[in-house]
């Protein structure tokens, strides 16, 4: 008896047995602070800046992912510097969603015209950071 959830198993009582415990590893891809960002659509470069990445993550690969706010993804900037580096103005008006990824190899679906809520594999995706662009 005391089979519940958020029991502890040595407060278990009667007959039973428990197998080989197995440790599970949660991905993080850190959580990005900054903006939200308003750009007006005038033909001047747009950039973001001053974003930064709390938190550690912990699988192999890391990088950025933009999307529109359907999710569909729009850019993959590799680094700060490149992520930093797009023009926003370019995309003409809507909304962008810029996200932190980490992920291991194998992961399917990260390419620019996908969804993200296609992804397939061992990832984390951080909170995003909001565009406008007017």
């Amino acid at each position: 008896m005391g089979a519940e959830v958020g029991n502890n198993v040595s407060d278990l009582t009667g007959s039973y047995g428990l197998s080989n415990s197995i440790m599970v590893t949660r991905a993080t891809a850190g959580t990005l602070d900054g903006g939200p960002f308003n750009f007006d659509i005038d033909g001047t470069p747009d950039m973001v800046s001053g974003i930064t990445v709390s938190d550690n993550f912990d699988l192999a690969n890391t990088g950025y992912v933009i999307t529109d706010d359907q999710g569909n993804i729009l850019g993959l900037p590799p680094t700060m510097d490149d992520l930093e580096g797009v023009d926003f103005d370019a995309a003409g008006v809507g909304v962008c969603l810029i996200w932190r990824i980490t992920y291991s190899e194998g992961l399917t679906g990260l390419e620019t015209g996908q969804n993200a809520a296609d992804l397939e594999g061992t990832f984390s995706l951080s909170n995003s950071i909001t565009v406008n662009r007017n």
